[in-house]
């Protein structure tokens, strides 16, 4: 049992000073097409789905509206994001296991302390454990001990490039300021966007036990709390992993919810709701590019490695991320299903959406339409996102490396696969020019023209989409229900209607280490697309909308009693 002091100064409210002292004295959530019916597991095409039944609304207009409640939450973030619980990537005690004499492990010891003060209930009436020394595990004991337990998982962590970066202490201030140019309130700071989904679940389980402290779920639900999500999660979620596995066996959680970046799409006029199935399938090729004195010799000669870089972007822009609009993608469906409510989208656009997977040449319009508006999110969710990650070259003269490599990243639908983008990176290297090529140690082109181009293929295992459960249906129905009631009435246009269904996560996290655990793994984060797709994601000017938050702690708060 791990207890917490009360920082001064910090308000406390009477219900809470009772539940801790009775804790401390023990010692111990246009489209006409729509018909069918859910039953079990069995998910219709267009999913119907059903809103949950049980009062929740007086709670969620409380958590949602409720300016003194609200405050102490943003408060809490606040906090949170002022302790920089970084990983800098260029340190030498980053990132291979955890050493008690560095920064970082200090730094994530004070997160640690904070949070117990910030949610005393959690702390003294739930199971807090530690694993690995900076991960947290938080256990609520259900009722039905037949029943399997639930997973959710949230981090703690944050990355920054190097030590000066770190340094600049006003990333970190979690300041607010109301944006007038975006109508809406933001809470600043490096980590904001991740730890507003960490607050906002530990918030969700405070309120729960203030409010209701006779309250116990049905099923027993476990909070993952990982610290190395934005390294891959090695040594926080892996380690994790393990040990529940050990404690409840594999395949032993019903579900396991991760967050995602997408939340709640407004596009084409129509509100969808993405759950992710699966996350996209991440390959990695790096090229090494060695030349000889030849090409070294003049920076101005037309073979000069700087010059053979930039003819390499110009031959990979002629083989374009790959759009892919088939029953394979789990968006599909969504999007078909929503298309009489895209009262934005050209009449011929939806002619065609409908008739995609019939017609070739609607399939092939469609795309190319989807292609026009790369920004849009289904621009993202039906494309072979392709960037590059590192440049690199050598250095014998400042301006004439002897070698040139880079990176080139790219996140694959389903549709595709990585062999046939090896191919395609193949022919896009044999219109730079001729050139000695060997792919993953295999001799390609044994061409001797002082060129030669090494490309190490490095992919993650495809993940195969979770199957639709009642799980998932519980999922759709807590999110339809959030939305209509409780959030859709306050936006200015009051939309009435919110389409869930399918999709891809947009981004890996820690839930992709629990696919042992169940198969059941789903991702969705609350809150509105166009407050994420930002270009502040991971950087010095990171915000998160304080009704993100908000809609955080709503979210789980019915989640939770929905299990």
């Amino acid at each position: 049992m791990m207890f917490a002091a009360w920082p001064l100064g910090q308000p406390i409210s009477f219900a809470t000073a009772l539940a801790l002292l009775a804790c401390f004295s023990a010692q111990t959530a246009r489209s006409a097409v729509v018909s069918s019916e859910v039953t079990g597991a069995s998910l219709p095409s267009c999913w119907d789905v059903s809103k949950p039944q049980g009062g929740f609304g007086d709670h969620l207009q409380q958590i949602l509206h409720n300016s003194t409640l609200s405050n102490l939450t943003v408060e809490k973030l606040q906090r949170a994001v002022q302790i920089p619980s970084a990983w800098v990537v260029d340190a030498a005690d980053c990132c291979t296991a955890v050493k008690s004499d560095t920064e970082t492990y200090k730094q994530f010891k004070r997160l640690h302390e904070q949070l117990s003060r910030d949610f005393p209930l959690v702390w003294c009436k739930l199971k807090v454990e530690t694993v690995n020394e900076l991960g947290l595990l938080v256990t609520w004991p259900g009722s039905d001990s037949g029943a399997k337990p639930a997973l959710i998982s949230a981090n703690m962590d944050v990355i920054v490039q190097d030590q000066d970066d770190l340094s600049t202490s006003s990333q970190f201030e979690g300041k607010i300021e109301n944006e007038q140019k975006q109508r809406r309130t933001n809470i600043h700071g490096r980590g904001a966007f991740d730890k507003s989904h960490l607050v906002g679940l530990l918030e969700a389980l405070e309120y729960t036990l203030e409010t209701d402290p006779s309250f116990q779920p049905k099923r027993t639900i476990v909070l993952a709390l990982g610290f190395d999500e934005q390294l891959g999660g090695e040594l926080g979620a892996a380690e994790i992993s393990k040990k529940l596995e050990s404690q409840y066996g594999s395949d032993s959680f019903s579900v396991v919810l991760g967050k995602d970046v997408a939340g709640v799409v407004e596009t084409y006029g129509a509100y969808l709701a993405p759950i992710g199935v699966a996350t996209k399938q991440d390959v990695r090729f790096t090229f090494r590019f060695n030349f000889s004195d030849m090409y070294r010799t003049s920076p101005l000669m037309p073979t000069n490695e700087f010059r053979i870089f930039g003819n390499i972007s110009d031959a990979l822009n002629r083989f374009p991320e790959r759009y892919d609009f088939t029953k394979a993608n789990p968006l599909t469906s969504l999007f078909q299903c929503a298309a009489n409510d895209f009262k934005y989208m050209p009449e011929e656009q939806i002619k065609d959406l409908l008739a995609a997977l019939e017609d070739q040449d609607a399939n092939n319009r469609f795309t190319d339409f989807l292609r026009s508006q790369p920004t849009n999110y289904a621009g993202f969710a039906f494309t072979t996102v392709q960037q590059f990650s590192f440049i690199h070259g050598g250095s014998i003269h400042a301006v004439r490396p002897e070698y040139l490599q880079f990176e080139i990243k790219e996140s694959l639908t389903l549709d595709t696969s990585v062999e046939l983008r090896t191919e395609l990176i193949k022919a896009a290297l044999k219109e730079v020019g001729p050139m000695g090529l060997i792919v993953n140690g295999e001799v390609i082109d044994a061409i001797d023209s002082g060129i030669t181009c090494e490309v190490l293929v490095d992919a993650d295992t495809k993940d195969e989409p979770s199957p639709n459960s009642d799980d998932l249906e519980l999922l759709a129905s807590t999110i339809k229900g959030l939305y209509e009631d409780s959030i859709f009435p306050d936006l200015p246009d009051k939309p009435s209607k919110l389409n869930v269904g399918t999709s891809f996560s947009a981004i890996k996290t820690d839930s992709s280490h629990y696919k042992n655990l169940s198969k059941h793994v789903y991702y969705f984060r609350p809150g509105f697309f166009q407050d994420f797709v930002i270009p502040s994601f991971n950087t010095r000017k990171e915000h998160v909308g304080v009704q993100t938050l908000l809609y955080t702690v709503a979210f789980f708060y019915q989640y939770v009693h929905s299990l």
